[in-house]
């Protein structure tokens, strides 16, 4: 549904008077959720009718210029009148196509005066970078020329040559309630209740808020705005989270977070003398009446309590941690399968060395034991965890940090994968060390790997790469949990069964050797920008998933419904 646009409707902002409720009716009804109001302070306003048809010009407009092709390129021309240049064919364009769009209305916008033409492409952009903000996974060409013309149109020669400013701040929930003198609705015990948080009765909720609220400081169509704006941001932030938490909950399940055990065997060392060749299984003759028996072989061990899963890293403990590995890890070799083709003498086991790198074995940059791999998955997980949680105040910050803090400049440097434009991020910097400060502190054990932010160099060189960096996060790991959770469902078909159980053995191996697979080489250190910060952990799983279609359990994948980790690039 839609409702009004706040900056630019003055005859509804005048129907809505600055009467509050009575404060014993708000001291009653205040909830003590400080976090909930701490989320809703950079939620960004649902788009109204109106603003979908600028963003949709916008978005047209964007597709066909070439604007960073013109002017992030090395010329002899001065690049103050390459940007001049640019603007003006973005201008042009999207005022040609807002003609075109609404005929009514095309001798108008041929007309506008200067500060009606800055009115019109400052809410034009605004409007773009809120979408992107709520939707990431659109204008994923689009969204990058906007920022850097943006970011352009600020500098003394575009400003002057255009007549006006391009750049306004964000409209957001908080904006709205703060012009309408409601900022208190944010306490209200029923807006948590309406916006989905908790299993009680939205309707009843929102029906609840409309009758306290409306009309008398805000108008209905501006409540539901609010409320419908808020439950988005719920339903984003579940959709980050949920993939992390689910592999949180596998890690914690699956793996011991001390040794291999007998009830958990499997290793997540990546030290080049732990590391063995896939061990081919030795297939019993199979029945076919035994498609027909239960599944309970396939049934993963009963999982350990949160605070048996991840025990805090004492002196006496880690001195251990080496010892109880290696003994694990031969006692495994003794019991090793006599049927695997890397046995058989001095030759062949070198001959084998020298496979492991073709195989994925040995490209790892870091040589964590178990234990240590255990955690430094564990606190990389909590990491993107906090992140996801607080993607929205990220947003903010990368926005802001691109066009206000330092008033848009920024240099061209050669990175390494072509021009880039290098900036410094000084809110994202802040708020990322807040949000390891935060992790660290929840992990309960000492910090594994480096705790280095890059921003603003060669790796991460501005705000813009860093947001879209972590917007993947969700990407990568939910459709691993879709394969995960899509394994029962595929061994009940026989013939899959029998392929599940020639190779690996049981569904719940295959469910381990994926889960072990992607808990080290995702974590590895392995990438171009590769290693233990905080960065290079990111860039290790990006470089897992470029490998995805070498895995021998890739045909699961493909059977799950996996067909790539880059979404869908079409926009309906």
């Amino acid at each position: 549904p839609a409702g009004i646009d706040i900056g630019d409707d003055d005859d509804d902002a005048a129907m809505v008077t600055e009467e509050a409720p009575p404060p014993s009716q708000q001291q009653q009804e205040q909830h003590s959720n400080r976090f909930f109001v701490e989320q809703c302070q950079h939620v960004p306003l649902r788009l109204t009718v109106e603003e979908r048809a600028r963003l949709s010009t916008l978005t047209a407009a964007l597709k066909v210029s070439e604007y960073t092709d013109e002017v992030d390129t090395m010329s002899r021309r001065h690049k103050s009148l390459r940007i001049v240049d640019a603007l003006d064919d973005v201008v042009r364009i999207t005022t040609g196509l807002a003609a075109c769009g609404s005929p009514a209305k095309a001798k108008a916008l041929t007309s506008m005066s200067p500060s009606q033409k800055a009115d019109f492409f400052k809410s034009s952009f605004e409007v773009g970078r809120r979408h992107k903000i709520m939707n990431p996974e659109r204008m994923r060409g689009e969204y990058g020329k906007l920022m850097y013309a943006l970011q352009d149109s600020q500098s003394r020669a575009a400003r002057d040559a255009l007549g006006f400013r391009c750049h306004s701040e964000l409209k957001t929930v908080p904006a709205l309630l703060a012009a309408r003198d409601a900022t208190n609705l944010l306490w209200d015990a029923r807006l948590p209740v309406a916006c989905g948080y908790g299993g009680c009765d939205k309707r009843a909720a929102r029906e609840s808020l409309r009758q306290a609220w409306c009309p008398r400081v805000l108008s209905e169509s501006e409540l539901q705005r609010v409320v419908d704006s808020i439950d988005d941001a719920r339903c984003y932030a579940e959709f980050n989270v949920a993939p992390v938490e689910a592999m949180l909950r596998h890690l914690e399940s699956s793996f011991d977070p001390r040794a291999p055990t007998p009830e958990r065997p499997v290793s997540l060392s990546l030290r080049r003398a732990d590391q063995r060749p896939p061990q081919w299984p030795v297939v019993a003759p199979h029945n076919d009446d035994d498609d027909d028996d239960d599944d309970d072989d396939d049934e993963p061990p009963s999982s350990p309590t949160r605070e048996n899963a991840s025990p805090r890293k004492t002196n006496e403990d880690s001195a251990s941690f080496q010892s109880d590995d290696s003994d694990a890890m031969a006692d495994s070799e003794e019991d090793e399968a006599p049927s695997s083709p890397f046995r058989g003498g001095k030759f062949v086991g070198r001959l084998a060395s020298s496979l492991l790198p073709r195989l994925g074995f040995s490209h790892a940059k870091l040589s964590h034991d178990h234990a240590t791999q255990f955690t430094y998955v564990r606190q990389s997980l909590m990491l993107w965890r906090e992140i996801m949680l607080n993607v929205y105040k990220l947003w903010a910050d990368a926005d802001a940090d691109l066009l206000v803090s330092t008033g848009g400049a920024y240099q061209l440097w050669n990175t390494g994968q072509g021009l880039n434009r290098v900036q410094q991020c000084p809110r994202v910097a802040s708020s990322m060390r807040r949000h390891l400060a935060k992790a660290q502190r929840d992990s309960g054990a000492p910090w594994v790997g480096l705790a280095v932010v890059h921003l603003g160099d060669r790796d991460v060189p501005n705000a813009l790469i860093f947001i879209d960096k972590y917007t993947q996060v969700p990407r990568i790991l939910a459709p691993v949990v879709a394969v995960l959770d899509a394994i029962p469902r595929l061994v009940k078909d026989k013939a899959v069964k029998a392929y599940v159980r020639a190779k690996w053995g049981s569904a719940h191996a295959l469910k381990l050797a994926i889960l072990s697979d992607f808990f080290k080489r995702a974590f590895d250190g392995d990438g171009d920008d590769g290693g233990s910060c905080i960065d290079g952990r990111l860039t290790s799983a990006w470089n897992w998933c470029s490998k995805i279609a070498k895995k021998d359990y890739y045909h699961i994948f493909s059977m799950a419904g996996f067909q790539g980790w880059d979404g869908n690039y079409r926009e309906d």
